[in-house]
């Protein structure tokens, strides 16, 4: 079973940890699978080497062990089409992990792309499977028509929430290909090393650059909240620490309009989203902007407190019980002081029903596992 993890944008640790997820759905079903990853999207070292994983680079296979070089090569196979058929590696399954790329707010240019590499790799019989992901909303019938070509490609398509189900059956997206199951990132265990550790009982604040884009809240309304985040946990004496999902957006964010306010505040980045699930399980208190923040919060049954981006995330509190504590960054200090008592006293249904939530959990897992 030779297995292609594509489409994955590895600057972000949320995208990763789902890349480790299907990686280990896979080899709990078929232990000796091959892993190959879309050399297109730059794999990480570390993911490389934990999986003992090739790189593909659309009409040939090169072991990436050099980013440059890598580079070069791939444009040199894009340019001249010199690799022959029998020199490609016959993948069996494609495995499609981006959380989120279609839908109104997106370019096509991101769908386009991926339609043109799965075109390639399925002249050769590659099974493709959309991995539960959000979708949606669609208005826009130029985009509709591209991304019904590359839903109409995939044997299964996963949906991750009701709404995002509803929208693909709107545009007609064939029952017979869509599913409904949630997020699989349950299945990864945290890692808790030295460095997570020291964090031990900590506030982990996890912003997000998209609070701001487009306009839905003002960078000083953003970073407002950051502060009155600030001034609460400090009634309960407990220490602050940032923590970085996306190491290119969310530092650069933090570095524009957060760290002359906040350069006291330790830092944590890893390029190892066990890591980030072992920081967040470790945790006193989760603030998180990221949706795979507030997740690994959930799914180590830590409190946490979230705002929201999208409908994506709406729809992961009401599965797990928590929808009052996804808040606007708008919220007054009293409701925000409310909440955070809340989650501290361990008021939050993840927590009071673990077991219940783990069962859930492996369910969802097994589904996703019986298509594979």
């Amino acid at each position: 079973m030779n297995v292609l993890i594509a489409n994955c944008s590895y600057h972000n640790l949320g995208d990763v940890l789902m890349v480790e997820s299907a990686i280990n759905m896979v080899r709990s079903k078929y232990p000796s699978a091959n892993i190959y990853f879309l050399g297109n999207d730059n794999p990480s070292k570390l993911m490389r080497d934990r999986h003992q994983a090739k790189s593909i680079f659309l009409n040939g296979n090169i072991s990436l062990d050099n980013k440059i070089m890598g580079f070069i090569k791939c444009k040199i196979i894009e340019r001249y089409n010199n690799y022959s058929k029998n020199k490609l590696i016959k993948i069996d399954v494609i495995l499609d992990v981006n959380g989120y790329y279609i839908a109104d707010k997106w370019s096509l240019n991101h769908a386009r792309k991926q339609i043109g590499i799965y075109e390639r790799l399925m002249n050769y019989d590659a099974r493709l499977i959309m991995m539960p992901k959000s979708y949606g909303p669609f208005n826009h019938k130029d985009k509709i028509g591209v991304y019904l070509h590359l839903l109409s490609m995939s044997d299964v398509v996963f949906a991750r929430d009701k709404l995002s189900y509803e929208y693909l059956q709107k545009i007609n997206v064939s029952d017979f290909n869509l599913r409904l199951s949630s997020d699989y990132t349950s299945i990864c265990k945290p890692i808790v090393d030295s460095d997570v550790s020291k964090y031990k009982d900590h506030a982990i604040i996890i912003i997000n650059n998209r609070m701001i884009d487009g306009g839905l809240y003002s960078v000083s309304e953003y970073i407002k909240y950051i502060e009155n985040i600030f001034n609460v946990i400090e009634g309960y004496k407990i220490k602050p620490v940032f923590v970085m999902h996306d190491r290119k957006k969310d530092v650069k964010f933090y570095n524009q309009y957060l760290l002359s306010k906040f350069n006291e505040v330790p830092i944590y980045t890893s390029k190892d989203p066990l890591n980030l699930k072992g920081i967040s399980s470790v945790a006193r208190i989760v603030f998180s902007s990221r949706f795979h923040g507030i997740i690994n919060a959930l799914n180590t049954f830590r409190p946490v407190i979230g705002t929201s981006w999208a409908h994506k995330y709406e729809y992961i509190a009401k599965e797990y019980g928590i929808s009052d504590f996804i808040l606007n960054p708008t919220v007054e200090v009293s409701e925000l002081k409310e909440k955070v008592s809340m989650a501290l006293n361990h008021n939050q249904y993840h927590i009071k029903n673990r077991s219940e939530i783990v069962k859930q959990r492996d369910e969802i897992c097994e589904n996703i596992k019986s298509v594979l």
